[in-house]
């Protein structure tokens, strides 16, 4: 635990809650379309393990055809306001051996696997 817990620990210096980001565009070149949420659900492969939320990319491919232009105004929301709820920044590491032949019990034989929220995949 203690050799994979800072590897992915990008956010040592803010308080919980309080992830948020700048960016210097026009509101008209942060807007995120249904047609674009679409095209991102699409190139999502199948068969992968979820992350904290529970969702898989096959919740998303046979949901409502509603959903991606719900998820265009959400994500446009985060760029625009500047925040990401701290759900789409949480992942799930899962330790991978990488020689099956090699020392099980060498952490440096173990490669981390970071499980993130489908959703901020799209």
């Amino acid at each position: 635990k203690n050799h994979f817990q800072d590897i992915f620990n990008c956010l040592k210096t803010q308080r919980p809650g309080q992830h948020s980001f700048n960016l210097n565009h026009q509101i008209n070149e942060l807007t995120v379309n249904a047609n674009m949420v679409k095209d991102a659900i699409e190139d999502l492969g199948l068969n992968k393990s979820c992350g904290l939320d529970g969702i898989t990319a096959e919740h998303l491919k046979y949901a409502s055809e509603k959903l991606p232009y719900l998820l265009g105004l959400c994500i446009t929301s985060f760029f625009i306001h500047g925040f990401l709820p701290d759900s789409m920044l949480s992942v799930i590491i899962v330790p991978v051996i990488k020689d099956k032949a090699g020392n099980i019990n060498s952490k440096d034989n173990y490669q981390p696997i970071a499980l993130a929220s489908i959703i901020s995949k799209v």
